[in-house]
């Protein structure tokens, strides 16, 4: 089992935000069954909100890949995107925020308070399709280097998480 790692330091609490069942890629961090069907890096060109170039999500493959959704008016959201600036100088892993219901320039507006230091997209349609219900944000999915759906988790997570997060699976 290549992530017993993750299953270790949750067991000892050290990522109490995330659990043991939530790394199967079957279940949701709140161990109920995952509504997306959501097992691969999508392929999916995506409209930045900062200058209006496009990213595709597979063209991340290569690096552990941490997608966060974040909305308008969500203060969690900003100092989550403030925490990946933080962390965003770790070639390893590549930070993405898709903003979701509100318009273009609400979202660019919300996401420029945090002088984000990398890609910042509108979640389109088949995007949330693939992903499912987001009941709340932050909401975040991460993925291996092989673009591989590792786990989601709802809610702000703390630097040092991430941190344990990104050495685990690098």
């Amino acid at each position: 089992m290549k992530y017993w790692p993750l299953y270790f330091f949750i067991s000892l609490g050290w990522l109490s935000s995330v659990n043991a069942k939530s790394v199967d890629k079957n279940f949701s961090h709140n161990n109920q069954p995952a509504q997306s069907h959501l097992s691969q890096l999508p392929n999916l060109n995506l409209l930045s909100l900062m200058d209006q170039s496009q990213l595709n999500l597979q063209d991340l493959n290569g690096s552990l890949v941490i997608l966060s959704f974040y909305e308008n008016e969500c203060r969690w959201c900003l100092k989550q995107m403030r925490q990946y600036n933080q962390l965003v100088s770790n070639n390893e892993v590549k930070f993405v925020m898709a903003g979701i219901g509100s318009n273009d320039f609400y979202l660019r507006h919300w996401a420029n308070r945090a002088n984000p230091q990398f890609p910042v997209v509108k979640a389109n349609k088949n995007l949330l399709d693939i992903v499912g219900k987001i009941e709340a944000t932050p909401y975040t999915l991460i993925f291996d280097q092989q673009g591989r759906f590792i786990t989601k988790i709802t809610g702000y997570i703390e630097a040092a998480k991430i941190e344990k997060i990104i050495k685990i699976l690098s």
